[in-house]
């Protein structure tokens, strides 16, 4: 017989010994299944039929209609899944436990998970928002400015009288912004650090904006989200048209060209563009932190 036969021949051998082990794997951890949740639902029954017994003796001795919940003495046995059974049959066959099998959960993971499938991911984010909404809502001023805290100011604990820091009308402010469309994109930037030199963009986070709060350096909606405000608080403000860039003659100016251009486009959005382009009185969106607070 030629080298080539015995090798084929070898070769099928070998294939049918592997078949041969694989159905009999397959039948021992079906028989083990089969018989696990057999047991399983027959207990079950039993379980059933104490719980509801219990319940009705429970309740003629009260003597009235509240639901309780059933309690039994008997033990529960936990449902053995199909994947516990494959690990089982395997550690039977190797000769190792399951607990070796199965890696331990960390319980430092299991305590940080937030969730598991979409729908618990989504309950959490509705709960998120709806203790965000409570703990942080949103202020809606007489003009139309709506405004929500994004972030806390810095008080120091000499700081005895808060209300004295605070922003008010003739206050001169230092003030880091940016302003944006909703969904349409950003305008322009002063120390944010949003823009970059490369572009021709000179907003590098390093300079801010000195305010005289009723002098109209910024829109005046800008001016009324300011008061109340302290060292190191931001505000994310909602700021309409009617007091927006028209009431400080378009200031804060833009300082490089493709913001001026960003800026022009918004008045004529605002302003309209012949018949195809209706005006369209869009808001803009502002972000604003005081850096520095000084009351006469």
């Amino acid at each position: 017989m030629t080298f080539p036969a015995v090798r084929s021949l070898s070769l099928a051998f070998i294939c049918i010994n592997i078949l041969i082990v694989s159905v009999d794997a397959a039948s021992f951890v079906l028989r083990n299944v089969a018989s696990t949740n057999g047991h399983y639902f027959s207990n079950n029954s039993h379980l059933t039929q104490r719980s509801i017994s219990s319940y009705t003796s429970h309740h003629m001795q009260r003597g009235d209609d509240t639901p309780a919940e059933c309690e039994s003495d008997s033990p529960v046995r936990k449902r053995t899944t199909r994947r516990e059974a494959v690990i089982s049959a395997v550690g039977s066959a190797l000769g190792v436990t399951v607990a070796g099998l199965v890696a331990p959960v960390d319980p430092v993971w299991a305590a940080t998970r937030k969730c598991s499938d979409i729908e618990s991911c989504r309950e959490i984010g509705e709960r998120k928002i709806a203790e965000d909404m409570v703990l942080n809502p949103t202020i809606k001023l007489a003009n139309g400015v709506r405004y929500k805290v994004t972030k806390p100011p810095v008080v120091k604990k000499s700081d005895k009288d808060q209300s004295a820091s605070a922003v008010k009308m003739g206050s001169v402010v230092d003030v880091i912004y940016s302003a944006s469309l909703p969904g349409a994109g950003y305008l322009y930037s002063k120390g944010m650090g949003f823009e970059k030199i490369s572009s021709g963009q000179n907003d590098l986070g390093l300079d801010s904006l000195r305010v005289v709060v009723g002098k109209r350096d910024v829109p005046q909606g800008i001016e009324e989200a300011l008061i109340g405000m302290q060292r190191g608080e931001r505000r994310r403000v909602e700021l309409p048209p009617a007091v927006g860039f028209e009431t400080s003659d378009w200031r804060p100016s833009p300082e490089n060209k493709q913001a001026e251009n960003r800026l022009l486009g918004y008045r004529r959005m605002l302003e309209g563009n012949g018949p195809s382009n209706p005006p369209f009185a869009a808001v803009t969106v502002w972000d604003i932190e005081v850096l520095k607070v000084r009351n006469s």
